[in-house]
């Protein structure tokens, strides 16, 4: 895959995890909460979903230039990521 390539396929991906960790995505805050508030062993589902991603957010970003326009987006999603884990971790 040329750099091209994987800078098309970098947007796409941040461009999916923002669409989904953030207001009203399939992943953000109050569907999580309200799933659990139903099935509280959804946990490691989600804890699961969360670490992939940070792990492919982590090598996007040491892939990219450290100026690079995609590396605050994906410094985002992982700080979104972080406090979606805390709610999980947190869930009671």
């Amino acid at each position: 895959m040329d750099y091209a390539e994987f800078l098309t396929k970098a947007k796409r991906y941040i461009e999916l995890c923002e669409n989904n960790y953030f207001t009203t995505g399939l992943f953000c805050e109050s569907t999580i909460k309200a799933d659990l508030e139903n099935r509280s062993e959804k946990k490691q589902f989600y804890l699961n979903d969360f670490n992939e991603v940070e792990k492919n957010l982590d090598l996007l970003l040491s892939c990219l230039p450290v100026n690079h326009l995609f590396a605050p987006r994906c410094k985002r999603c992982k700080e979104q990521i972080g406090k979606l884990r805390n709610l999980v971790q947190n869930f009671s």
